[in-house]
């Protein structure tokens, strides 16, 4: 947000600059020097905010990733403890002898 803020100001800035010239209240050097300044920054600004952008949301889609994986595993989990429990309920219901597992 301050990246925004900033580029704003620099906006502004530029905007003033270029009609204080236009005004012929700069000569030209002092125009371009203070120009490429804020050219500058301008230019430091919009990389920021590319990189923002490009890496800005990366932590939220390996959040994403994560819980996507985590609900997959307990589904897989649930499947097996229900298989397992289904498994051993059927052996110690169909056998006359109670195996070491049903005990």
């Amino acid at each position: 947000m301050e990246s925004l803020v900033f580029f704003s100001a620099i906006k502004t800035r530029m905007k003033r600059l270029t009609d204080a010239y236009l005004g012929e209240a700069l000569e030209l050097v002092e125009y371009q020097e203070k120009k490429n300044v804020l050219m500058a920054e301008k230019k430091t600004v919009e990389e920021k905010l590319s990189d923002f952008e490009r890496k800005g949301n990366h932590w939220l889609e390996l959040m994403r990733n994560w819980i996507i994986e985590a609900n997959q595993a307990l589904a897989f989990g649930a499947g097996l403890v229900n298989s397992e429990a289904n498994q051993i309920l059927w052996t110690c219901a169909d056998s006359n002898r109670v195996p070491p597992h049903c005990k």
